[in-house]
C-alpha cells in the first residue's frame, strides 16, 4: 500500500493471518474494533444530547427516559468495557446494580477485570443494541432555535 510517497507493507498482517492461532485474534481484534465503533460513539452521543436536551428544555426529563430503556445498564456496562482495553471494570458499581441483564445476557459481577467475550458481548448482540439505540434516537424530540 502507497501512504505518503512510501509503500507499505502488508507482510507483517501476512504473517498473523498464516498463523492458525493469530488468524483468530486478527478477526476477533478487527470485529471487536467494529462493535466499539458501533456502541460507544452512539451510547455517548445519546447520553450528550439527552443532557443538553435536558438543560435547555427542563421538564423533558430524556435522560430518564434514555436511564429507563430495557437496555441502557447493559448498554453503559458495554461502552464502559469497549472504551477501557475490553476488560469489565465495575469498580463504580454497586452490587445491587447486579446482575446487569438485557436480553438473553447477563453481566455478573464476577466479570470484573475479565476480557469481553462472545458470551457477554459479540456480533449479533452489537448490532441489535445498536438498533435499540438506533430506535430510541428516532423518537428524541429536535431542540427548536
Amino acid at each position: 500500500m502507497k501512504v505518503l510517497d512510501a509503500w507499505v507493507s502488508y507482510s507483517d498482517l501476512a504473517e498473523l493471518l498464516e498463523q492458525d492461532a493469530s488468524r483468530f485474534s486478527v478477526t476477533t481484534d478487527f470485529v471487536l474494533n467494529q462493535l466499539h465503533a458501533l456502541i460507544r460513539v452512539p451510547f455517548e452521543l445519546l447520553t450528550d444530547y439527552c443532557e443538553d436536551f435536558d438543560q435547555v428544555a427542563p421538564g423533558q426529563l430524556l435522560m430518564n427516559q434514555l436511564r429507563s430503556t430495557d437496555w441502557y445498564e447493559y448498554a453503559r456496562a458495554i461502552r464502559n468495557t469497549v472504551s477501557h482495553n475490553f476488560r469489565f471494570d465495575f469498580s463504580k458499581y454497586r452490587p445491587e446494580k447486579f446482575p446487569i441483564a438485557w436480553r438473553d445476557i447477563s453481566l455478573t459481577s464476577d466479570l470484573h477485570g475479565k476480557a469481553i467475550t462472545f458470551e457477554s458481548f459479540w456480533h449479533k448482540s452489537g448490532y441489535e443494541l445498536f438498533a435499540a439505540m438506533r430506535s430510541f434516537a428516532e423518537k428524541l424530540p429536535e431542540l427548536q432555535p
